[in-house]
């Protein structure tokens, strides 16, 4: 059955089974739970009011990675799978969007498979609407510029630390970089977060940093000195961990071995091993930075509190390790989302088929 199209003004998205003007929920929820899978609720949305509610806190649930409060979320109200909303995340960027589109924006592939098997696909038309959405958020591969840590790295370079005070080009410098990283306007598509500057970050702290592993041995020119890296782990890599989607946050308090190499599934806690929590306010932003260890069985997370230009303690140097990891579950998120897409694809080109044969 058709439905007709919710307009863009509406706090629902407008693949929505039901009318967009007379809010009659109860006649959409008819409609829309017409497979012998999924029966309708005994308590179903009644107003406008309500809905904004339990949208609203549903849309934090997705944001924040809480993959088990959005399942108890939709098991009530599985209307709320289209509900449309801004939301604001840990790191203060405002997003529109659907549960869904909200969850592939974050990259969360654990959020979006389990929407689509235990949603979507229950319901009818349900997978071309998820294709719907999944295109509306990546309508266009991506091109966003990958920051360039050339320039800043040069600087830091250059630092000698005065009376242990950074120079006037190092602060200036370090602004500027801070600047290109702070939300700016509301996200409506694409990914929240370019993980691939945070990447570029590790890369510059692996090449710079130094590589001696005996006292006779000698580094090449331009190699950091443990101030200069310690001032670029916990400024640069340390302030750009504040802004990763809460799904990241999740695989580095897990332990990043755990989840890239071991492929375990997310715990969903964003809090270290001492419980201290990841994203920290804005005052400690630029004094710590969260480590992650390599080794199978140290799969936790590290705090360490580095003053600027101060020394750096031994979970430093983790994050050239951290480097590989980061990567291999970018790839791993990357492919996971193509084969989703292309699932979407291929089975609502089949529904279509089996609709007008």
């Amino acid at each position: 059955m058709q439905f007709k199209s919710i307009t863009s003004f509406s706090i629902f998205h407008r693949g929505a089974p039901f009318p967009p003007l007379k809010f009659n929920l109860k006649l959409g929820f008819t409609r829309f739970f017409s497979t012998k899978q999924i029966t309708p609720p005994n308590y179903l949305l009644t107003s406008q009011k309500e809905a904004l509610k339990q949208g609203g806190k549903l849309l934090r649930h997705v944001v924040y990675g809480e993959e088990r409060e959005v399942q108890e979320t939709l098991d009530k109200n599985p209307a709320l799978l289209y509900f449309m909303a801004q939301v604001t995340d840990y790191s203060e960027r405002k997003i529109i969007g659907c549960p869904f589109q909200i969850a592939l924006g974050a990259e969360d592939v654990e959020m979006c498979y389990m929407l689509i098997e235990r949603y979507f696909r229950q319901l009818p038309h349900g997978l071309e609407t998820a294709l719907e959405q999944f295109l509306e958020q990546f309508p266009d591969e991506e091109h966003a510029e990958i920051y360039n840590f050339k320039s800043l790295a040069d600087t830091i370079s250059n630092e000698i630390f005065v009376d242990d005070q950074l120079s006037h080009e190092t602060e200036v410098a370090l602004e500027k970089f801070r600047r290109n990283f702070l939300p700016k306007d509301v996200i409506t598509h694409g990914k929240h977060f370019d993980i691939r500057s945070y990447l570029a970050a590790l890369e510059t702290y692996r090449n710079k940093s130094s590589h001696k592993r005996f006292s006779w041995d000698r580094d090449p020119p331009g190699t950091w000195n443990e101030k200069q890296g310690s001032l670029f782990v916990s400024q640069v890599i340390g302030y750009l961990q504040q802004y990763l989607p809460a799904c990241w946050a999740q695989a580095y308090c897990q332990g990043l071995y755990n989840v890239a190499y071991g492929n375990k599934l997310l715990v969903r806690k964003v809090y270290l091993n001492d419980h201290t929590p990841f994203f920290l306010p804005k005052s400690a932003l630029g004094r710590y930075a969260v480590s992650s260890y390599s080794e199978p069985d140290w799969g936790r997370m590290a705090l360490s509190d580095s003053a600027p230009g101060g020394y750096p303690s031994s979970a430093w140097f983790s994050q050239k390790e951290a480097l590989g990891m980061v990567d291999c579950l970018r790839r791993k998120k990357d492919d996971a989302l193509n084969e989703l897409r292309a699932t979407l694809k291929q089975e609502s080109k089949k529904a279509r088929k089996n609709l007008f044969p």
